[in-house]
């Protein structure tokens, strides 16, 4: 008999399939590219087994942090869309107004305090290397900007 499928559960079978799917795709796709990122202070290497799993190489943490963000990027920049639409709220933006309730109950427990104070309690290493993860996922996104075609899905 015909069974209803609730939104949440089409939206995690869908994302479930695609990162199925990418990661076959990833685990296929040749580990011997070289690219030029704006950002990276000395070179380093992402290399990918045949399990599909990053290895990461650099000199510093600073660029460990930052080819570890680029890579993230690469691999699930999808989930980090979604997961920062769900933590705000805005999932109706993208998937339409029967994710309102969600968004609703997301915004009511939406942290409140001040991001500033928070960030200064992570300490100066911490700051340091979210900071350099992040500008690893920024410059993935500039780079997939210029390079669209080698977007994976």
């Amino acid at each position: 008999m015909f069974q209803v499928i609730s939104m949440t559960t089409r939206l995690l079978l869908g994302f479930t399939m695609s990162v199925f799917i990418h990661a076959h795709a990833t685990a296929a796709q040749p580990s011997n590219v070289r690219l030029t990122v704006a950002g990276l202070r000395q070179p380093a290497q992402i290399r990918v087994d045949h399990w599909g799993v990053a290895h990461i190489y650099a000199e510093s943490d600073d660029d460990v942090f930052f080819v570890q963000g680029f890579n993230v990027a690469r691999d699930r920049l999808f989930q980090i869309d979604l997961l920062h639409r769900k933590g705000l709220g805005h999932l109706a933006e993208a998937f339409g107004p029967s994710y309102a309730e969600q968004d609703r109950a997301s915004r009511l427990f939406l942290y409140r305090g001040s991001m500033r104070e928070e960030w200064t309690r992570y300490g100066p290493t911490a700051q340091r290397n979210v900071t350099r993860f992040v500008a690893g996922i920024n410059a993935y996104i500039a780079w997939l900007g210029s390079n669209p075609r080698r977007a994976s899905l």
